[in-house]
Formats: C-alpha cells, sequence, structure tokens
C-alpha cells in the first residue's frame, strides 16, 4: 500500500519528523525549557550513549539499562542534527510590532518570459537616471562542489548599461541552491551600499522568489543571517 501511495517507509518519515524537531530546537533561545532540557540531557549523559558499540545486541542491553527518558530517547536518534553546525539566530532582535524592512521587495508574478520583456523595457526606460542594476544567481551541477554564486553590477547613468562589478564564489559543500540565492542577495545590496552614490536607487534583481519572500518578511527562520546583512546595508 506504501508503494501504491508513493509514501516513503514509516522508519524514514518518522527519522525525517525527528529531524525537523531537532532542528526546530536548535533555534529556540537557550533560555527556552525545550532547550534547557535537551542541554541538560547531553550533559548528564554525556559519553554513556552517544558512541555505541558496533554490535547491536550490546546496544540493545545498553539501551535497557540506562532506561533513556523520552527526551533521551528522541535526542539520542537525532544526536547529529543537535551537534553539527548550523545558522546561529538571534533571537529578540527583531521585534513583532516592527516586521518592516528599511529596503522594498518586490515579486512578480508574471511568468519568467514575460518578466524578462518587461524588465528590457524597465531598461530601456532606466537609461541615462541615477540607478545602478545589481543581479545575483545561484547554481550547482551534478559533478561539481558545492553552490557557485554570481554578482554583476550595472550603471545605468549613461546611454547604455555599464558593467562596473563582477563576484563569482562558492559557498561550499554541504549547501543547496536556496542558502546561495539569499547570499547572493546579501551581497548585492552590501555591495550597493558600498558605492552607492548620492540621490542613486539601488536595485537588486533575483530569480529565486522564495529567496526574495524571506528577504521581505522578518522572523527567525532560516536565513535571517543575510536578511539582517540586508538590514545592515
Amino acid at each position: 500500500m506504501e508503494v501504491e501511495a508513493a509514501l516513503p517507509p514509516p522508519n524514514i518519515r518518522l527519522n525525517a519528523a525527528l529531524r525537523q524537531y531537532a532542528f526546530r530546537v536548535r533555534k529556540l533561545p537557550d533560555q527556552h525549557p525545550v532547550a534547557q532540557i535537551f542541554q541538560e540531557s547531553l550533559q548528564r549523559n554525556c559519553g554513556k550513549y552517544w558512541e555505541w558499540p558496533s554490535s547491536s545486541s550490546v546496544r540493545d542491553d545498553k539501551r535497557r539499562n540506562l532506561q533513556l527518558t523520552q527526551v533521551e530517547r528522541m535526542k539520542e536518534m537525532i544526536a547529529d542534527c543537535l551537534t553539527t553546525p548550523t545558522e546561529m539566530l538571534k533571537h529578540g532582535y527583531l521585534r513583532p510590532w516592527n516586521t518592516e524592512t528599511p529596503y522594498k521587495v518586490h515579486v512578480s508574478q508574471l511568468s519568467k518570459e514575460e518578466e524578462a520583456e518587461q524588465h528590457i523595457k524597465w531598461l530601456d526606460a532606466s537609461q541615462g537616471q541615477n540607478v545602478l542594476a545589481l543581479y545575483s544567481d545561484a547554481s550547482s551541477v551534478p559533478k561539481g562542489t558545492g553552490i557557485g554564486i554570481g554578482l554583476v553590477g550595472f550603471d545605468l547613468a549613461g546611454p547604455t548599461p555599464v558593467k562596473i562589478y563582477a563576484e563569482v564564489s562558492n559557498i561550499g559543500k554541504g549547501q543547496i541552491v536556496y542558502n546561495g540565492e539569499i547570499e547572493g542577495i546579501a551581497r548585492a545590496l552590501e555591495y550597493g551600499a558600498q558605492v552607492a552614490k548620492p540621490g542613486q536607487q539601488i536595485i537588486a534583481f533575483s530569480d529565486n522568489q522564495a529567496g526574495l519572500f524571506r528577504m521581505k518578511t522578518q522572523s527567525t527562520d532560516p536565513g535571517q543571517s543575510c536578511q539582517l546583512r540586508c538590514i545592515k546595508a
């Protein structure tokens, strides 16, 4: 029935749910009761059951002897998620009553083809104006390493666009393209803030709607570090 319904096996679904819970725990501030319980459990049982012998029978005997609590059982299954490096979040930095960002984000509802046509018209209408257009993109290839990021800037003050900046970088392994997209947006705004001229309009373009929505909405969800960089810029 699971095959016909295209459902993963129960152990995979349970493991995924536990890992999602682990990530939620990692996002909690240190003062949160759940985070304190997990941290106390980790310190209390450090060396007792985090490294199990290779023999499953010995491992099962140790589990029975330890009489783990439910929290400890959950944390045992997600130990790798609780100890691997994750994005550092700043709790309390964003106020619920102040959710607006100092920059404006517009997410087009047009298709890529239609938006490309509209963008060409915008470029023609913007020639000769004090505008700096920045374009960022991220990608990966099957046999490549890490996620590549490209950033290019054009000055539209003259009769034709003039490329004044170009940058390529790689954020390394263990990343997804989404991380590269929001990193590219953050770098674009940081560069724009460095070279901005009096009265100049800075516009950063990205073809990733999820990344744009993340920069538009203030929260402690993944990507907060890039959003705070955009706000600071």
